[in-house]
């Protein structure tokens, strides 16, 4: 150990000093010390109370003034004496016994794997840390782990009946289904194989599909299972297995409870994911394939005009440019004769026809020719007629998908 880590650690206050003084022999109180500092950062008792750095017993001897740190070695020649101190540190520094903190233990370990989902590693991290913010001992860690592996059980156990005992007996049986391979099926594959599949191609068709596949699995009748007092965190590991689990080892899970529940939750993420892909796909269809284009028809339109549009706004900035200037010259002049000094620039029948031209070619209000690309858009209106088709037909998309 480092000084540092030693002073920081390992320094002895008053209350240790008043009872380390209570001592009479030197290795005794040297050996006391040192189950004091241990428990304090070790969070329980060593078997060996001097199987630590000799850093250690030097620093505290040190502090106690202790001429020769090699005392301590007598210290262990005695059992009872280091269990005595042992006692005597547990109940003068309020230390709990781990076998009187056991069972609220047990119970938050339960509560956390219901509501996190963690791995047997997290939790029993957190139980450590849950034993030293409690003043408690820690046990062996062969005990710890079983608690965190019976602790997480029980949760997995209550997760599984929970969400199975939401689910109707249709809504199971549409589930068993999604393992089975339809007899109709060419690729010999699932229904859970088929429908989790999820590449669409940015087209009518590949909406339709998508629309078919959001109907298949609102046919299993999921949305129907209440799964809301469920903690996300775990129904997310659940639909994490289904998704990526192969139907044959789906089959093979017991009990039959675990099952059920791995597939609500995986229909669940399947509902959801079949919503966001048929929007996704649309909102593809109309950015790639109807405003995309229609947006570079309208612009070639627009540098097509161009030439119309130029030629005659020459000529009407060069009679407002006359204007202007003989605004400036003088703010009093005749209207005549500043119509005079244009018309030997710009004729009057050129103006009109020039104004006349500029309002076919630009509408007001409309510089960026908006109503083009909505004609252009319009035009493209069987694109999506076969998307309007479905989704007009009361049978092929339920409407309670929430999106």
């Amino acid at each position: 150990m480092s000084r540092q880590d030693l002073e920081r650690y390992c320094y002895l206050d008053d209350e240790d000093r008043r009872l380390i003084a209570a001592r009479r022999r030197d290795y005794n109180r040297l050996g006391f010390a040192v189950q004091v500092v241990t428990v304090r950062n070790v969070g329980m008792f060593l078997t060996d109370p001097l199987d630590v750095p000799a850093d250690l017993i030097d620093y505290l001897a040190e502090q106690l003034e202790i001429t020769d740190p090699s005392c301590a070695k007598a210290y262990t020649e005695r059992d009872k004496t280091r269990l005595e101190h042992a006692w005597e540190i547990q109940r003068e520094y309020g230390i709990r016994a781990f076998a009187d903190v056991a069972d609220e233990l047990s119970a938050w370990i339960a509560d956390q794997a219901w509501t996190t989902g963690d791995g047997p590693k997290a939790i029993f991290a957190g139980a450590v840390e849950w034993l030293r913010a409690h003043n408690a001992l820690l046990p062996g860690i062969t005990t710890l782990e079983t608690l965190v592996a019976e602790g997480r059980k029980i949760a997995d156990e209550r997760l599984w009946v929970q969400v199975a005992d939401q689910a109707s007996p249709s809504a199971v049986s549409a589930l068993m289904r999604l393992l089975e391979v339809p007899p109709d099926s060419k690729a010999r594959v699932s229904e859970l194989e088929r429908l989790r599949k999820s590449a669409f191609r940015t087209s009518s068709r590949g909406i339709l599909k998508a629309l078919d596949r959001l109907r298949d699995v609102e046919a299993i009748g999921v949305g129907e299972v209440d799964l809301s007092m469920i903690p996300p965190r775990r129904l997310t590991g659940l639909a994490t297995y289904g998704l990526s689990g192969k139907a044959s080892a789906l089959r093979r899970l017991e009990p039959r409870t675990q099952r059920i529940a791995v597939l609500a939750a995986t229909a669940t993420a399947m509902r959801a994911r079949a919503v966001d892909d048929v929007l996704e796909v649309f909102d593809l269809l109309m950015t790639t394939q109807l405003l995309a284009k229609a947006e570079r028809q309208s612009k070639d339109e627009k540098v097509r005009r161009y030439p119309r549009v130029s030629r005659n706004a020459g000529k009407l900035a060069a009679a407002v440019r006359v204007l202007l200037e003989m605004v400036e010259v003088d703010q009093n002049v005749e209207l005549g004769v500043v119509v005079d000094l244009i018309e030997q620039t710009v004729t009057r029948s050129e103006l009109r026809h020039a104004v006349a031209a500029i309002d076919e070619l630009v509408p007001a209000g409309d510089s960026e020719l908006d109503g083009q690309r909505l004609t252009e858009l319009a035009g493209r209106l069987s694109t999506v007629r076969p998307v309007s088709a479905r989704v007009d037909d009361p049978g092929a998309v339920r409407g309670d998908t929430g999106r």
